[in-house]
């Protein structure tokens, strides 16, 4: 008997199956997501002409303290980013696991399924022969 998997529904709505990693083919709305994460970044980029020139004008102890917080910032950020990509790797081979689980519990479930009707049936047949022995010896 083979094992069927069904698509379980995701909680974005989208048509997508919760166990997706194997056989992930991006969506025009993965793509779009990435189109606004990359809109957000370059419309939030730290330095515009007008910083810039005014950054030039600027002494250089305060140029120095500036340059100092945001690379202390980027680094902050670089941490966070691959703090959430451990915890996004984590979570997809969890994922995957559980997805292979749910088959197999399955799987069991339909095979003793399948079991528990066989020996349903065999008890009743027993019951329909012990009947008929029962009613055979009375007479």
């Amino acid at each position: 008997m083979s094992a069927h998997v069904e698509e379980e529904p995701t909680s974005s709505g989208t048509d997508v199956p919760m166990c997706f990693a194997v056989f992930f083919i991006p969506s025009i709305e993965f793509f779009q997501q990435h189109v606004k994460i990359n809109q957000f970044y370059l419309s939030n980029y730290p330095f515009t002409h007008k910083e810039l020139l005014d950054t030039l004008q600027k002494d250089p102890d305060e140029i120095k303290r500036q340059l100092s917080e945001a690379l202390r910032k980027l680094t902050v950020l670089k941490v966070n980013e691959k703090k959430l990509t451990r915890r996004y790797v984590t979570l997809l081979e969890r994922e995957q696991h559980l997805c292979k689980e749910n088959s197999k519990l399955r799987d069991e479930s339909s095979h003793m399924q399948v079991a528990v009707t066989q020996r349903i049936g065999y008890l009743q047949r027993y019951k329909v022969q012990e009947a008929q022995f029962t009613q055979q010896t009375q007479n």
